[in-house]
C-alpha cells in the first residue's frame, strides 16, 4: 500500500511429469494390457516379468503369432512420457478515488506447455518397424480488466446503502498443438525422430486464437442490513461469431432477506436465517472456426486401398486436401442458459450447524453442436444452434461442529445433490444424434436423444416378450437379434451425496472425505469380453454342462405364444452369446468411496513469530483409498473416454490409481 495506491500479486509454478503406458483397447487393441483378457490362466505369464525381449530388443513372447502382444514389452518398451510446466500469475492496481469510489485493474495469465512423447519399439504388434512420436501442447489464457467501484452508504435515506460497479474486460485464449510422427526407425533403442523414415502419417500442427471483449455493470442495494437486491447486467462481443451476431446480452439478478434481523428473531435454536431467490441469464460463443467450411489434410480410401497425402511420387511428395466432412455455419448464433434459483440458509445453536438449501431450474436453448447428418449427403456432420435442454434439481449442504473444544476441533461437512436433465428439443427432423461425430463403439452411441437425458447411450436391445422375457432363436438357442437404434443406458446418477469429518487437535489435522453415488448406468465392453473369455469368476460354475439361457421360443406348433425355452447349448456359447454391445452389458454405477485422507501439520505460530511467514503447513494425502460397488464387478467410476461428454463408458479401460504424496504450504505476513 502507497498512499491511497494498493499494488499486489501472485505466481505460481507448476511443473508435473509423468510416465505411463498405452493401456485399455487403445491402438486397436494393439497394446498387452488390451488382450490381457485372452490370455489363458494356465499360461505363465510372470515367466517373463523380467525376460520380455532378446538381446537384439526384438519382442519376446510365446503368443506373439497368435496376434497378442507381451504385457511387459508394452509397459517397458512403449511408454508414454509427459511433462507440464504451468505459470499462473495475477496482480492487481487498485486506486481510491474518494473514500466512496475506488478504480481497480486486474491483469491475469495462465500459460502452460505439454510435451507429451509415445514410443512404439520395434517388433511391437501394432507398429512392427517401431514409431516415434512427439506431441507439444501450448496453451495461453490471458484476463483483462478494468473497473470502477462506488460504495455510498444512507443513499436517499437512513439505512439504504448502495455498491455500484461499471467495468470492462478482455479474454484472450490462444492454443497451438504441434505433433510429429516417425515411422520405421532405423536404429532400434534409439527413440528420435531422426531415426525414423517416414513422417507423412502423423505430421502437422493445430492452432486457434480467440478474443471475448466484455462489457459489465453490478447494483447492489441493502435496506438495513437484511434485505439485498442484486442486478447485473453484461455486454459480450465474441471474435468466433458472425460480425452481426457476435454481440450478446445477458443480465441477472438475486433478492434476499435476512429474516431473523428482520424480525429480531434470536435465540438458542435459530441464530440466522435468510430466503433467497436468483434469476439469470448466460451467453455462450462458439468455438473458433465454426462459420467457414475448412480443408483438412486427409486419407482418402477404404478398408481395401487408399492413399495418404502428402503422396510420394517419383522424387518430390505432392500434398493433398480435401473438405472437412463437418458443415461449418456461417449463421451460427450465442446459446443462452437461463436459470432460476431459489433457497433457504440457516444457522442454528449459536451458527454451530449451518443449514444451505436450494432448488434450481436451468433452461439451454439454441446451443451449438454438431448434429449427425446421413453419409449419403458426403459429409458427416453440420454445425447448428439447435434444441432446448432443462436441468432441475436440489441441492442440500449441512456444516456442523459437533465438538469445539480449546484444544480439540471436529467439524462436518456433508452435501448431497439430485439433478434431473431432459433434452425437451433438437431439431426439425431430428429425434437423436452422437455427442460426438463418428464416435460409435461396435454399434453403441453416446447421443442427444429427445425425451432423454444428455449422454444417453443408443445401440442393440435384446428383444423382449411384453411381460420382460427374453426371445430366443430357436434355431440356435441364443438370443435373437436385437433391436436398433435403442436408449441402453443413462450415465446420469440419481443422486450424489458427500461428507467430510475434519479432526484438529493442536497443530495436528486428520480429514477424510466419503462420497456416494448412486445409481447412474456404466456401459461395459470389460465384463462381456471377460465373460466371452471365460476370466469371471461367475463364468466357472458348472462350465463342462450345457446350459440353458432364460427366455422363450416362438411356440413351434404356431399358437402365437410363447413358450418356454429348453434348448441346451455349450457353457461357452452361453456367456458369449450376448456379444459386447447389447443391454445386457449395462451395469448400475452405485458406488461408496473413500475419496480423500489427509493428515497435516501446522508449525506453532510462536515458531513464526520471528519469521517473515504466517503459515507453514505440511500434509500427507491419499486419494481413492477404497471403494465399493455392489451391482459391478470393477470401478464404475473408469471413464475410458476421459475428460469431456462422452460419459458411462468402459471400454476396457485400465483402473483408476490410488494417489498419495506430500504437500507444503507457506504463507507470508
Amino acid at each position: 500500500t502507497v498512499g491511497k495506491m494498493k499494488i499486489g500479486g501472485t505466481v505460481t509454478y507448476i511443473n508435473t511429469g509423468n510416465q505411463g503406458a498405452l493401456g485399455g483397447n487403445s491402438a486397436g487393441g494393439g497394446t498387452g494390457f488390451g488382450y490381457l483378457v485372452n490370455i489363458p490362466r494356465s499360461f505363465d505369464l510372470q515367466a517373463y516379468e523380467n525376460d520380455w525381449k532378446f538381446p537384439n530388443g526384438q519382442q519376446k513372447f510365446a503368443l506373439l503369432a497368435n496376434g497378442i502382444e507381451n504385457p511387459y514389452f508394452t509397459a517397458h518398451e512403449n511408454p508414454v512420457t509427459g511433462n507440464l510446466s504451468r505459470f499462473l500469475g495475477s496482480a492487481t492496481l487498485s486506486y481510491d478515488i474518494t473514500p466512496w469510489l475506488n478504480a481497480t485493474y486486474r491483469f491475469g495469465a495462465d500459460v502452460y506447455t505439454d510435451r507429451r512423447k509415445q514410443i512404439y519399439a520395434v517388433s511391437s504388434r501394432v507398429i512392427p518397424q517401431g514409431l516415434v512420436l512427439e506431441d507439444q501442447f501450448y496453451r495461453q489464457e490471458l484476463n483483462s480488466d478494468l473497473f470502477v467501484t462506488a460504495k455510498k452508504k444512507d443513499i436517499f435515506t437512513e439505512g439504504l446503502n448502495a455498491t455500484a460497479m461499471l467495468g470492462w474486460g478482455v479474454n484472450q485464449r490462444k492454443f497451438q498443438n504441434v505433433f510429429a510422427q516417425g515411422d520405421e526407425l532405423v536404429i532400434n533403442n534409439f527413440y528420435n525422430l531422426s531415426s525414423a523414415t517416414v513422417f507423412s502419417n502423423g505430421t502437422g500442427e493445430t492452432h486457434s486464437l480467440r478474443r471475448l471483449v466484455g462489457y459489465y455493470g453490478q447494483i447492489s442495494l441493502d435496506w438495513n442490513n437484511y434485505l439485498f437486491l442484486e442486478l447485473t447486467g453484461r455486454v459480450d462481443q465474441s471474435s468466433t461469431l458472425p460480425k452481426n451476431k457476435n454481440t450478446y446480452l445477458y443480465p441477472g439478478g438475486a433478492l434476499s432477506f435476512v429474516f431473523t434481523d428482520a424480525f429480531d428473531i434470536s435465540n438458542d435454536v435459530l441464530s440466522y436465517g435468510k430466503l433467497r431467490f436468483s434469476a439469470a441469464q448466460v451467453g455462450r460463443d462458439a468455438d473458433p472456426y465454426q462459420l467457414q467450411n475448412i480443408f483438412v489434410n486427409n486419407s482418402l480410401g477404404n478398408n481395401v486401398a487408399g492413399v495418404t497425402f502428402p503422396l510420394a511420387v517419383g522424387a518430390k511428395p505432392l500434398p493433398g486436401f480435401t473438405p472437412s466432412n463437418i458443415i461449418r455455419n456461417p449463421d451460427i448464433k450465442p446459446e443462452f442458459t437461463t436459470s432460476y434459483e431459489v433457497g433457504v440458509n440457516l444457522g442454528l445453536f449459536k451458527n454451530r450447524v449451518t443449514i444451505d438449501a436450494a432448488y434450481f431450474n436451468t433452461v439451454s436453448k439454441d446451443q451449438i453442436f454438431q448434429v449427425a447428418l446421413p453419409a449419403s449427403t458426403g459429409f458427416t456432420a453440420r454445425f447448428a444452434n439447435v434444441g432446448k435442454m432443462t436441468n432441475k434439481g436440489i441441492e442440500l449442504a449441512l456444516t456442523g461442529s459437533p465438538f469445539n473444544g480449546k484444544n480439540f476441533q471436529w467439524d462436518i461437512n456433508a452435501n448431497f445433490t439430485r439433478i434431473r436433465n431432459k433434452v425437451v428439443d433438437i431439431f426439425e427432423g431430428v429425434e437423436n444424434f452422437a455427442i460426438a461425430s463418428g464416435q460409435s463403439f461396435s454399434g453403441v452411441v453416446p447421443s442427444i436423444a429427445k425425451g432423454y437425458a444428455y449422454g444417453v447411450v443408443i445401440g442393440n436391445k435384446l428383444p423382449r416378450t411384453p411381460d420382460g422375457q427374453f426371445i430366443i432363436n430357436p434355431l440356435t438357442g441364443t438370443f435373437a437379434a436385437g433391436i436398433g437404434n435403442s436408449i441402453l443406458s443413462d450415465p446420469n446418477p440419481d443422486w450424489t451425496a458427500g461428507i467430510t469429518n475434519t479432526f484438529r487437535f493442536h497443530g495436528i489435522s486428520l480429514q477424510f472425505l466419503w462420497d456416494y453415488t448412486s445409481g447412474g448406468d456404466i456401459f461395459s465392453f470389460t465384463v462381456p469380453a471377460l465373460r466371452s473369455s471365460g476370466a469371471l469368476k461367475e463364468t466357472g460354475v458348472n462350465r463342462d454342462q450345457p446350459m440353458i439361457i432364460p427366455g422363450v421360443i416362438e411356440d413351434p406348433a404356431g399358437s402365437g405364444k410363447y413358450v418356454q425355452n429348453t434348448i441346451q447349448i455349450p457353457a461357452q456359447a452361453y456367456w458369449r452369446a450376448a456379444g459386447l454391445a447389447t443391454d445386457l452389458s449395462v451395469f448400475d454405477a452405485t458406488v461408496l468411496r473413500l475419496r480423500e485422507l489427509a493428515l497435516g501439520y501446522d508449525l506453532p505460530a510462536n515458531v513464526l513469530q520471528k519469521t517473515p511467514l504466517s503459515l507453514v503447513r505440511f500434509t500427507a494425502f491419499a486419494r481413492n483409498l477404497w471403494f465399493h460397488a455392489p451391482n459391478y464387478p470393477m470401478d464404475p467410476e473408469v471413464n475410458t473416454q476421459g475428460a469431456g461428454n462422452l460419459r458411462g463408458l468402459d471400454l476396457m479401460g485400465a483402473p483408476n490409481v490410488k494417489t498419495m504424496g506430500i504437500s507444503l504450504k507457506v504463507t507470508f505476513k
